[in-house]
């Protein structure tokens, strides 16, 4: 048997040091995530071009009905280097295959702390002319792994155009700005 991949609950907590008991939180928990950041670097930071996936997500709320977002993912089996589930998702959403010693760590947070207990390891690949030239032959295009129900659509947006484009959430804008 597997362990669960996504699980949530309900808790009541007793917090000591402020002698109180609360009972209204709910824990969302799934395993850590790996998100990559593939820029081509423009001739200022507004003209940075990042490689995303559009993606169909139940809980979207936008005009889209889909969410667009760094490349990344999580796995059961949480690799030694994250480098290395950063790369498998990267290419498994994009078709983009670039050598482990290509990814930067940026950092590691929580996502949402009020309710969310994983956190995203975010990289960076600085994408080459000719990367980003095939990457653009391709967009629109579809990813994704199939047999776990994921299908993506690589799309390429300028920062100024993510920072204006309400189809991407503040924590794919969040991780963006660190690029």
């Amino acid at each position: 048997n597997n362990p669960p991949f996504f699980s949530s609950i309900q808790v009541g907590i007793r917090i000591s040091d402020e002698e109180r008991t609360k009972g209204n939180e709910s824990i969302i928990m799934r395993p850590d995530i790996a998100s990559v950041a593939a820029v081509y670097r423009g001739e200022n930071r507004d003209e940075d071009k990042f490689l995303l996936v559009e993606e169909f997500r139940s809980p979207v709320r936008n005009k889209l009905g889909k969410v667009l977002e760094l490349p990344g993912g999580s796995s059961l089996k949480k690799p030694e280097d994250l480098r290395e589930l950063a790369q498998e998702e990267l290419h498994e959403e994009t078709g983009l295959k670039l050598p482990i010693e290509r990814f930067t760590l940026i950092q590691s947070r929580q996502l949402a702390a009020t309710s969310l207990t994983h956190t995203a390891t975010l990289f960076v690949a600085e994408l080459t002319k000719d990367e980003f030239a095939a990457l653009e032959d391709s967009e629109g295009r579809v990813f994704g792994n199939v047999d776990e129900s994921e299908r993506t659509t690589l799309r390429i947006l300028t920062r100024a155009q993510c920072q204006s484009n309400d189809s991407i959430d503040f924590m794919t804008l969040g991780q963006i700005s660190l690029v």
